[in-house]
């Protein structure tokens, strides 16, 4: 996994400077009635202030694991592949190669394109 990059502003940046808990920021970004409008508003101009962005991997992980549908983010492969003169994209060889890539990608939560 890709660690995050030096200066990108975290959740729990924003929620040290808000002077609040991570779980708060978090409900805030996702604008749950739980928390106060004006607690949202303070929040979001913080988040932006600061340069705050989503991880949309984080973010999709996380709905799945609150058992909520798919956003709709999704992670995909692009498949390069050198092909011989002599073996053209029908041979069987390729196309085994590319279902079963595809059967992998999937496995791990990727689609292959």
């Amino acid at each position: 996994m890709e660690k995050r990059k030096k200066g990108t502003v975290s959740l729990r940046d924003v929620a040290k400077t808000a002077k609040c808990s991570h779980t708060t920021v978090s409900l805030a970004l996702r604008g749950d009635s739980s928390i106060p409008p004006a607690t949202q508003k303070r929040i979001l101009q913080i988040a932006h202030k600061m340069g705050y962005k989503r991880d949309p991997y984080a973010t999709a992980l996380m709905t799945l694991m609150r058992g909520k549908r798919p956003t709709g983010i999704r992670a995909e492969i692009g498949w390069i592949h050198a092909i011989q003169p002599d073996m053209g994209v029908h041979h069987p060889a390729n196309i085994n190669m590319l279902k079963g890539a595809r059967a992998r990608a999937l496995e791990l939560g990727y689609r292959l394109c």
